[in-house]
């Protein structure tokens, strides 16, 4: 066996082994992900009637499990009554975009990274779930 010094490579009967080299620490990447309106319109579920009886509107978004840490384009769907964001790199902070949804009836979040269930108040919201 033919061993070369400080190449990071050995050559072996004819084949050659390339030492992996460590990745870098997930410290140094992008560590934003912001859901985009065209991935928002794939989450969106259960078609109902709109508050004017005239038409029909998405009524629930479920983003669940997509490493998220933005989630502002969710408000923009203003028929949405039911939001699953559980899963994905929310804080606090990125939850209380949902704030401006006052008719917002449930909400689950759990499996994020949120310190506090803290928001203001949502007048319709019945159930919300934080928990891990």
């Amino acid at each position: 066996m033919e061993e070369r010094e400080d190449r990071g490579y050995e050559e072996v009967a004819g084949e050659i082994d390339k030492y992996s080299s460590p990745r870098p620490s997930s410290i140094f990447e992008d560590t934003t992900r912001a859901l985009t309106q065209a991935e928002a319109g794939e989450c969106l579920h259960t078609l109902g009637k709109c508050d004017s009886g005239l038409g029909y509107a998405y009524l629930g978004l479920n983003a669940s499990n997509k490493g998220l840490t933005d989630i502002t384009i969710v408000p923009t769907f203003k028929y949405v009554l039911f939001v699953n964001v559980s899963g994905n790199r929310l804080t606090t902070e990125a939850l209380r975009v949902l704030s401006s949804m006052k008719y917002l009836l449930m909400l689950q979040a759990d499996r994020n990274q949120v310190s506090s269930a803290e928001l203001d108040p949502m007048p319709y919201l019945q159930v919300n779930y934080w928990l891990s």
